[in-house]
């Protein structure tokens, strides 16, 4: 509803200005109403949004059953070989450890896709990054992978703590997922560095790998649920969906920068704290 008022001299109403101001106004009031029958609108904007629901639930499903059936199928596979029966204990022992890895990766799947779909808060603390980090690359440095990987840690530690409030379960798993990925990509050779940087009211991790890049045509999907670039049972594809939301959680930002032969680089944002936070 739009309502317009004009007031206008008596002379002005006659065509003549004066340049006289009394009482002689005369009052006009024009209304405009426009109505728009909006149910349709609202409709089709609530079909949508249930197909995106379901679209990305059918997604969801699929990586689900992609992911599991693999070793559901290797498991029948071994369990039908052994109902047949083996010539040697050896040979029994091997396809019963096959049977336990399998299930084992049933099994962290669906804690993947639990820690993906109930992100917890956990138990928030007021963290320093400067020592949180190097904590959190120690716990992976003795894997195989990352032997050959050169680590730079650059935190500037002479402008601060750089203080964060959130779990330091999360920030550990943030960190080792984007570095198990870097080391992967690299092939357990190159160098792996992190730097901090600070901005208003944020905080910035910067993780770069000297890797061959993220192709262009993986870089759209790169954050959804079980896409992966890796070898067939070498990955879920869960890990950068599982640190997307662990960022969002703490009202933070994930995102990266590459170039195909040039490395990559994610960038995580998170509100800055203080010490008064913690009190």
């Amino acid at each position: 509803v739009i309502l317009s008022t004009s007031k206008v001299a008596g002379d002005e109403a006659d065509g003549k200005n004066t340049g006289r101001q009394d009482s002689s106004f005369h009052t006009y009031a024009s209304w405009m109403i426009l109505a728009s029958d909006m149910t349709e609108r609202k409709y089709l904007e609530r079909q949508l949004i249930h197909s995106e629901k379901l679209a990305s639930i059918g997604l969801l499903a699929a990586g689900v059953a992609h992911e599991v059936g693999n070793p559901l199928s290797a498991i029948s596979g071994y369990a039908q070989i052994l109902a047949a029966g083996v010539e040697t204990e050896e040979e029994r022992a091997e396809y019963l450890d096959a049977i336990v890895n399998q299930t084992g990766r049933i099994q962290k799947i669906l804690r993947e896709l639990l820690d993906y779909s109930r992100p917890s808060r956990g138990q928030v603390e007021l963290l320093s990054l400067t020592e949180m980090l190097p904590r959190a690359i120690s716990m992976i440095q003795g894997q195989r992978v990352f032997r050959g990987v050169e680590v730079d840690l650059n935190l500037n530690e002479n402008q601060g703590p750089y203080l964060v409030s959130m779990d330091p379960d999360h920030l550990a798993q943030i960190v080792i997922i984007i570095a198990m990925n870097a080391a992967q990509a690299m092939n357990g050779e190159g160098r792996f560095s992190i730097s901090l940087e600070r901005e208003p009211n944020w905080v910035k991790m910067k993780l770069s790998d000297t890797g061959p890049g993220i192709a262009p045509e993986a870089a759209e999907r790169l954050f959804e649920p079980f896409f992966t670039t890796k070898n067939p049972g070498e990955g879920t594809g869960l890990g950068l969906s599982i640190c997307q939301r662990l960022v969002d959680s703490y009202k933070g930002r994930i995102e990266f920068q590459s170039k195909p032969g040039h490395g990559a680089t994610f960038v995580i944002s998170l509100p800055e704290a203080s010490v008064k936070d913690s009190l």
